[in-house]
């Protein structure tokens, strides 16, 4: 929920609320205020992509005051020509609401101090006593962790890329590849930006490709690979576009010619797709993608657990399908023939009956589907296995009591096998 101190969108933004409205406390329940001056207010609402909540009430009231004055003051006209009214806090209290105590916890009277209400109403502090301070703290942009100490750094973000998330990282020998994102600020905040960071040295470089990529995107995910005339690319996968919405285009950026360019891929016909995660296996040159938030059919989207493969060298596309009621799924180009169904379940049968070996079936089949849909989840390879851990796989309509949207799976995939299973708590 947007709340808009004017009649538009480009009003002042005065307030955002999302989730459920609980009390702070058992004894104090509290629900978010805000206050418009301009005489309107201009509310937007839109529903999250996995999770749908019942609804909401809201009350409003004109020429009062905020929060009632929180108990701290009362609510009076005072010496305002306009007529407006605000609070007169109490003696220990301010703000526009007077929610803010001059001392906090009474400056720990009277052991530690006291509140002195004269001057700049502030705590005097006792004898080997001293006042607490806040520091303003900020969200570091990149940190460091050394696998040996197990510790933990924070990387100086002075001169680097604005603060984002939703981007991509890819490693390439010394040199880290940021792409995309959603800034923090800025009118058009989901940027084609792409910079370097250099391991050696912990520098940013912003990288001024030659050609720029065609999409500005904020929920793909990138890898670095070697395509089979030695040029190092960096393949970005899918993503959200404010112009173009989901798309399921493959971006490449050559590092040698610092060029970009939308990659002409064939096979299957995949869906565009947010939020998803995926490996890169360097031995068999191929990119598994798995789940996310789609583009479905019929204007519709939602969550699913689709698992695509991707053939660097061919630039070509496999899609999962599933035969009947078997056991097994195969690779498809497109969408099979009768005849070809048909010359599956033939091999199906002879392999059942061990009249061939299951080798005779070796790069038709992949993994089933997990039947667990998930988007904003994290995946590695680590021996030939695909693992995939948490990520949001609610998807509640109505009636809800406020379930954890946050899933603790540990999926386990054997690129090398035909299965996927969960792997125990």
């Amino acid at each position: 929920m947007y709340v808009y101190d004017g009649d538009s969108i480009y009003a002042p933004l005065i307030g955002v609320f999302s989730g459920l409205v609980v009390p702070e406390a058992k004894e104090k329940e509290s629900v978010p205020e805000v206050v418009t001056t301009s005489g309107y207010a201009l509310l937007h609402f839109f529903s999250d992509a996995a999770y749908n909540l019942t609804g909401f009430n809201i009350a409003y009231s004109i020429n009062s005051c905020p929060n009632n004055c929180s108990g701290h003051g009362r609510c009076g006209a005072g010496n305002s020509e306009a007529g407006r009214v605000y609070c007169e806090c109490d003696e220990y209290w301010k703000g526009e609401a007077c929610a803010v105590p001059y001392c906090r916890d009474d400056c720990g009277s009277p052991d530690h101090g006291y509140c002195d209400l004269t001057g700049e109403k502030l705590c005097v502090c006792n004898d080997s006593w001293q006042a607490s301070f806040v520091e303003k703290m900020f969200l570091a942009l990149l940190h460091s962790y050394n696998l040996d100490t197990s510790v933990w750094d924070v990387v100086p973000a002075s001169s680097g890329p604005l603060y984002r998330y939703g981007h991509s990282l890819a490693l390439y020998q010394d040199c880290i590849y940021m792409f995309g994102g959603k800034l923090e600020t800025g009118p058009a905040n989901i940027t084609d930006e792409l910079w370097l960071f250099n391991i050696p040295t912990r520098s940013w470089l912003p990288q001024k490709p030659a050609s720029a990529p065609l999409y500005a995107l904020e929920g793909h995910t990138a890898h670095v690979v070697i395509l089979p005339n030695g040029d190092p690319v960096m393949l970005v996968f899918f993503g959200y576009s404010p112009i173009y919405s989901y798309i399921n285009k493959v971006q490449e950026y050559n590092i040698r010619s610092n060029l970009w360019q939308v990659v002409s891929v064939g096979g299957a016909v995949v869906q565009g797709g947010y939020a998803h995660s995926s490996v890169y296996d360097q031995a068999g040159g191929c990119v598994y993608i798995h789940g996310g938030y789609t583009a479905l059919s019929n204007n519709k989207y939602g969550l699913v657990d689709h698992m695509y493969r991707y053939v660097v060298s061919t630039r070509t596309w496999y899609y999962i399908g599933c035969l009947l009621e078997t056991n097994y799924q195969y690779l498809f180009l497109q969408i099979p023939t009768s005849n070809e169904i048909e010359e599956i379940i033939l091999q199906l049968v002879e392999v059942n009956t061990r009249q061939i070996p299951m080798s005779a079936l070796k790069g038709k089949l992949i993994l089933r589907e997990s039947r667990l849909p998930r988007y904003l989840h994290s995946a590695v390879l680590l021996s030939g296995t695909m693992l995939v851990f948490g990520g949001n796989t609610h998807n509640d309509t109505s009636l809800s009591n406020g379930a954890k949207c946050f899933s603790t799976d540990f999926l386990a995939y054997d690129i090398g096998d035909v299965d996927l299973y969960l792997v125990p708590q």
